[in-house]
């Protein structure tokens, strides 16, 4: 720990300044016009760099060697969704382990690499141009990925069992939302730290969140198939999960282009859809078919939330800011 005297200087008629050495702010990214952390400690006052002063950092390390090799590899998780592009780790026991995991998670991202330099140390480089990131499709393909799960969930429910094969389907499903989220979060992140249009990345959030949730909804009904059977569907069911699908498209387009018309389609679907499924849930004796009527009511639910998210991007996207003239 270094330590120096600086002299408080007054600046205007309030606010006091200090400088901090050169040094230590070229080691942190700090420069002119970045933003830092005032924290009170009570007694003291820490200054600490945001994440936009570590991103500019040329070097950023980490000290994992208090930590096992699985709680080290999710610092591969945690650089990619702070919006870090580069960090050295240093962690403690086998590296070829450490190094194994970190791998694995970055597989479920888009754009890492991950190897070691010859200190030892692990080198984690995010690749990812998030100015060639297509927001737009990235919703879309999380609304496509989801349909693709209920294709799958209305394959199995008609067989009756879940394969292997299923499982394995599903578990790529699974892992391209888990990377589409992890690519959406970390452009977020960037354009956030960018100061863009904080009500359109706002509405993005929201969407992106709810979407995943469908997915993550999915994945889990079918992953629980495999422990409840279900032995007899209605005959409905098919038809009905095809129109949920239809709707996800619907729901994931309007996300990124807000039409009020199609709004109100869409709401008038989902009231629809969710009173027919009550009206199987009221009819239903069968336990797995409870259970598998109650998920798509939650995805119903879900894409409710998101269509008030774009109806609110809708409204919104229209605030239009007047300048007031100053009386003389």
């Amino acid at each position: 720990m270094s330590i120096e005297v600086r002299r408080v200087q007054r600046l205007g008629s309030s606010s006091l300044v200090v400088t901090i050495p050169k040094e230590w702010a070229s080691r942190l990214g700090i420069q002119a016009g970045s933003k830092v952390y005032l924290i009170d400690e009570g007694d003291s006052i820490r200054i600490s760099p945001t994440l936009v002063s570590m991103k500019n950092s040329t070097h950023i390390k980490i000290d994992l060697t208090k930590f096992d090799a699985k709680t080290a590899s999710n610092a591969v998780n945690c650089i990619y969704l702070a919006g870090l592009s580069e960090a050295t780790v240093k962690v403690s026991g086998d590296l070829e382990e450490v190094l194994y995991l970190m791998r694995m998670k970055s597989d479920s991202l888009t754009g890492v690499d991950v190897s070691a330099d010859p200190e030892g140390d692990v080198k984690i480089k995010i690749l990812l141009d998030i100015e060639r990131v297509d927001v737009s499709n990235l919703i879309l393909s999380l609304g496509f990925n989801a349909t693709r799960f209920l294709k799958l969930l209305t394959r199995i429910t008609s067989k009756g069992s879940v394969e292997p094969s299923d499982l394995q389907e599903a578990g790529f499903l699974w892992r391209e939302y888990t990377r589409i989220q992890h690519t959406i979060i970390r452009y977020i992140v960037a354009k956030k730290l960018r100061e863009s249009t904080m009500i359109d990345i706002q509405h993005t959030s929201l969407a992106a969140s709810y979407l995943g949730f469908v997915n993550d909804t999915l994945w889990n009904t079918i992953r629980l198939l495999d422990k409840i059977k279900i032995s007899e569907l209605p005959s409905e069911f098919e038809k009905l999960a095809e129109e949920i699908g239809s709707l996800i498209t619907l729901v994931t387009r309007l996300v990124i282009a807000p039409s009020s018309k199609r709004l109100r389609e869409a709401f008038e679907t989902v009231s629809r859809l969710q009173k027919k499924v009550e009206s199987l849930l009221v009819s239903s004796k069968e336990p797995g078919m409870i259970f598998l009527l109650t998920r798509l009511h939650d995805i119903l639910r879900i894409l409710n939330i998101v269509m008030y998210i774009a109806a609110c991007k809708n409204i919104l996207s229209n605030i239009q800011v007047e300048s007031q003239e100053t009386p003389q």
